[in-house]
């Protein structure tokens, strides 16, 4: 059974919104940040779902995966 990569194990930070944007109503920087906010989020839990499918398969008590 191959092992997920060693990358799953590195947290990623949360991508911040930029205070220049909002002081500025910047739509465009508002949207760029929404975007990258869930790319993050959606990118986290495809690392989640990994991992629990590993420790699934090597037999481990997992929640459904």
């Amino acid at each position: 059974m191959k092992a997920p990569p060693a990358a799953d194990l590195i947290v990623e930070a949360e991508p911040q919104l930029d205070a220049g944007a909002v002081a500025n109503d910047s739509a465009a920087a508002l949207d760029a940040y929404d975007i990258e906010h869930a790319s993050w989020g959606r990118r986290g839990w495809d690392q989640v779902a990994r991992l629990c499918r590993w420790f699934r398969d090597a037999g481990a008590p997992t929640p459904d995966c």
